[in-house]
């Protein structure tokens, strides 16, 4: 028959979970917590640490209240007026003690509400994230909820909700960015302190900004050389991956107009008219060619007719999608013998 054997027991592996704190008046708060998920053993005991200093100063610095294992609730009291205090709890088993738990933040004024808690942020698409929270301790008298949010390039907004919801949308972010995001809970006596911060990356899109063409140059009678600047970096909304080059000839009503004003700046000044393949029955489309944006930003185009004007456009994708094509630019393959 199978035999059943208990491991030894250790210290406990996880910190308490979901610490929460309100302020039950201008000296004392409330602090509630629930048992480490791995106690590795039976649970003899907590610790509630609490300071109104920097909370990045030495825990011997820190305050100390032991509380019974059968105990997840402490009251602290004789603390400071009208102060910020951080508070943290530790669980204790024969064998030694868990982790820290995450800091929780609350402030010692009577009808201030505490830190919403649980923070989660959903990324809906590029440009919107979902925030959803859960209401703090005793929350009756909370009215609503103020939300701040920065972005990677340290840019902050706040945004105030008048009703006491514990979801809302934010929308109109930078597609490819970081933000980080933070709540806390108001009531008719003012704002709680702000939960720990959430960080999420909203989805990438297609660029939003097309790139520069800087040399378009014929290198023989069949052969153009491009080469383009990347868009700009806050324009790109995600990795480039590559680019598509797109190239077609310039028609001229006068086949005989281009060679005899002798080159491309004089054939566009004068009085011919050009056509660029826009009418529906006109068979000027456009070719392309896919360039991996690892390489340089510069291509070869071959096999095209000699002493000809084409116009070239260039446009960036990321895993999207491609963005807008840029303003098609024109140059003039060489004569043949060149």
């Amino acid at each position: 028959m199978p035999k059943e054997v208990q491991t030894d027991e250790t210290e406990p592996g996880s910190p308490p979970q979901k610490v929460q704190a309100r302020a039950l008046s201008r000296s004392s708060i409330l602090v509630r917590w629930e048992p480490p998920e791995k106690p590795y053993g039976q649970i003899t005991g907590y610790i509630v640490y609490y300071t109104n200093l920097d909370p990045s100063v030495p825990h011997s610095l820190w305050k100390t209240q032991e509380i019974k294992s059968d105990q997840l609730i402490a009251t602290i009291s004789s603390l400071e007026f009208e102060s910020t205090y951080y508070i943290q709890v530790q669980a204790k088993n024969a064998k030694g003690l868990s982790p820290i738990s995450p800091t929780a933040t609350v402030i010692t004024r009577q009808g201030i509400p505490g830190q919403p808690a649980g923070l989660t942020a959903k990324v809906l698409d590029a440009h919107r994230i979902q925030l959803t929270w859960e209401k703090p301790l005793h929350s009756y008298n909370i009215i609503g909820y103020s939300i701040h949010f920065n972005d990677s390039n340290g840019n902050g907004r706040e945004l105030t909700l008048t009703v006491p919801v514990e979801k809302h949308i934010i929308d109109g972010l930078l597609p490819n960015t970081f933000y980080s995001f933070r709540v806390a809970a108001r009531s008719a006596r003012g704002t709680g302190a702000y939960c720990t911060d959430v960080t999420a990356k909203t989805d990438p899109n297609v660029p939003t900004e097309s790139p520069k063409i800087i040399t378009l140059k014929a290198l023989s009678s069949q052969s153009l050389l491009i080469r383009w600047k990347a868009p700009l970096q806050e324009q790109r909304n995600g990795k480039i991956r590559n680019y598509i080059i797109r190239w077609r000839p310039v028609l001229y009503n006068n086949s005989n107009s281009n060679k005899e004003h002798g080159g491309i700046a004089e054939s566009i000044e004068e009085t011919d008219e050009i056509s660029t393949g826009n009418d529906k029955d006109d068979k000027n489309e456009w070719l392309e060619m896919i360039h991996d944006a690892v390489m340089d930003n510069s291509v070869i185009i071959k096999g095209l007719n000699p002493y000809t004007i084409y116009e070239v456009s260039v446009a960036a994708g990321t895993d999207i999608g491609y963005g807008p094509g840029s303003e098609p630019q024109r140059g003039q393959t060489d004569e043949d013998g060149w």
